[in-house]
């Protein structure tokens, strides 16, 4: 909590918080995606130099100095390994569509039905479907020409059907068939059984599909990621 809700956090926005390695002394690089001044909760992604599967990693949280007035956290430096494009959808619990990675692949809404919602991770964005997405601006981090991921957590009140799609992530292949173009998307498949499809037109138009073995839970989220 804040020090005017009784706690020991100077700045209303957490910009005094620090993360450090198990030593101590090794300050990580971190992102801050929320923080409540009145309850102290706190989600923020770590970057560890190594993470084992067979001990515990530990770090440490520091509350600093009252005249930071910045955030200190290096958010970028958390998603410099590879990643063109990282959105949270939220921050401090609001409506964010900014680029966590350094490209800054800054999403625009389209449509006026776009506003947060709940999420597994802090809050997330509700996109309704019909005449209503996130858009996000042509670059040339976005063109990849090698292998990649796209994955997505997704909570569905429907399930698509009679060979409808639910577009989930992608660079569209149509709108610049030049470029190189990817897509994550759910399918309608034999028995209403979703399939998720990766579409890519590296080397030459492709598609990737996956059919779920049963249908997914309506109203509950999952998560998908596609690699090429």
């Amino acid at each position: 909590q804040s020090v005017a809700n009784g706690g020991f956090v100077n700045n209303e926005l957490g910009y005094d918080i620090a993360f450090t390695a198990g030593d101590g002394t090794t300050p990580l690089h971190a992102d801050l995606e929320s923080y409540n001044p009145l309850t102290g909760a706190l989600v923020a992604w770590v970057l560890l130099p190594t993470l084992s599967p067979d001990y515990d990693s530990a770090l440490y949280i520091y509350l600093e100095s009252s005249a930071q007035t910045k955030e200190q956290q290096f958010s970028r430096e958390v998603w410099s390994n590879g990643y063109v494009g990282v959105y949270h959808f939220s921050k401090n619990d609001s409506l964010d569509l900014s680029d966590s990675t350094s490209f800054s692949n800054h999403g625009t809404t389209i449509g006026s039905g776009v506003v947060s919602a709940g999420s597994p991770i802090a809050t997330g964005v509700f996109v309704p479907k019909t005449s209503n997405a996130i858009k996000i601006t042509a670059s040339d981090s976005l063109s990849l020409t090698n292998t990649l991921t796209v994955e997505s957590w997704l909570n569905l009140p429907a399930l698509p059907h009679d060979y409808q799609a639910v577009y989930i992530l992608g660079k569209e292949y149509y709108l610049n068939p030049i470029a190189a173009s990817y897509n994550l998307y759910l399918a309608s498949g034999s028995g209403n059984n979703p399939t998720a499809y990766i579409g890519t037109s590296l080397g030459g138009v492709k598609s990737v599909a996956s059919q779920s073995i049963a249908a997914l839970a309506l109203n509950s989220w999952h998560h998908f990621a596609g690699t090429y």
